[in-house]
């Protein structure tokens, strides 16, 4: 199938015709300076006329679009106004005939020639078998669909139906886990009286475990508050969001109730190296993660305190142990001189602080460590 295009502008001073647009009959003088090779046939020519204003450009009118189908090819031809836009065509002179201008535009816009194609040759039985043959090749195709849309559902159906089922199985081991954990006691976590219901034995039990696989005091603190804090309660004592640490204080019907600290409320952490002023000793000797120190801390190490094997570990695990109990700890750094958080001297504070610093931040960092941990550090079996 090979298709041509032709496009021709004819400019012609009058015409014995109506002064409106419509289609027109065009005669063959129109054509004769029109070289031969680009001469359409007559009965594929379409033109349209308009009258023009004196001195107006051809391509400032609107010219309208012109639709013909042609029985002997059944295709459409149309005169579309873009193509004199481009063409910017421009009348030179006014062109009259009683006092009006009159430009004639010829155009032809496809120019077909058809080659015989092979369904043409073929006889009337032949082409009934093709269109048949056309129809199945729909209804194979229907079904085909059909079948892909059935698979495509039966695998949907079994990918949701399994993340249903992996689901209400997580819920029902979360059940069976929040019933084997202690119910939160309705007040502030890290205040009042220690819980006597943890399992502080068991855990002083892993505590020698650490000891036996030649692991530090720092990584068990950081399982020790991971356990206390995810492993223990139905409500996760402590939480951090939005660079706070959001800490149970309570119930509110069903749900825990929190409050934001900051991380120098909770454990007391300064950037100073010496304290000048009261005021520089308050975040220390009142940090909340003291009393995690003595409720918690400081009863798994009263488990094992006069075992033989805890006393030969030595000092790289007694001080850390004691150290991050605070006051309680009395962790004696030479004579005359304890570390005491809440000591209100500022030069004894001082030393004690500075003494004691590169331990507190090892030990700040493990517990931290340990709260923020998603999974069992150290995995122990009790």
């Amino acid at each position: 199938m090979h298709i041509r295009v032709l496009l021709l502008v004819l400019r012609v001073p009058a015409l014995s015709m109506r002064l409106r647009d419509e289609l027109v009959q065009v005669d063959a003088p129109l054509l004769k300076d029109v070289p031969s090779p680009f001469v359409p046939p007559a009965h594929l020519l379409v033109t349209v006329a308009q009258p023009l204003q004196p001195l107006l450009r051809v391509d400032q009118l609107v010219h309208p679009v012109v639709h013909q189908l042609p029985p002997e090819f059944g295709v459409g031809r149309v005169l579309l106004p873009d193509f004199f836009h481009f063409l910017n065509a421009q009348v030179d002179r006014p062109l009259s005939k009683n006092g009006a201008n009159l430009t004639l535009k010829t155009t032809r816009i496809v120019f077909k020639k058809e080659e015989m194609s092979a369904e043409s040759e073929l006889t009337g039985g032949e082409q009934m078998i093709l269109a048949s043959i056309s129809k199945l090749r729909c209804e194979v195709k229907e079904i085909a669909d059909q079948l892909k849309k059935q698979q495509d559902r039966k695998k949907y159906h079994a990918e949701y139906y399994q993340k249903r089922k992996a689901k209400e199985a997580k819920k029902k081991k979360e059940k069976q886990v929040d019933d084997n954990r202690l119910t939160n006691h309705n007040k502030h976590c890290l205040e009042g009286r220690r819980d006597k219901r943890l399992p502080f034995a068991e855990w002083a039990k892993v505590l020698k475990q650490f000891a036996d696989r030649g692991l530090s005091a720092y990584n068990f603190m950081t399982w020790l508050s991971w356990t206390w804090n995810h492993n223990t309660f139905r409500h996760v004592p402590i939480t951090k969001s939005g660079g706070y640490m959001n800490v149970f204080i309570g119930m509110s019907g069903d749900k825990p109730l929190r409050h934001k600290y900051s991380e120098r409320d909770v454990t007391g952490r300064v950037r100073v190296r010496a304290f000048k002023t009261p005021v520089q000793l308050e975040p220390l000797g009142q940090a909340l993660w003291w009393h995690w120190g003595y409720a918690v801390l400081m009863q798994v190490v009263s488990e094992v305190a006069d075992e033989p094997w805890y006393k030969k570990l030595g000092d790289a695990w007694h001080r850390p142990m004691q150290v991050m109990q605070g006051a309680f700890g009395c962790y004696q750094i030479r004579e005359g001189l304890i570390f005491d958080p809440t000591e209100t001297d500022l030069v004894l504070a001082t030393k004690g602080y500075q003494a004691m610093r590169p331990t507190l931040e090892c030990g700040w960092g493990a517990c931290l460590k340990g709260l923020s941990c998603k999974e069992e550090p150290f995995a122990l079996k009790l």
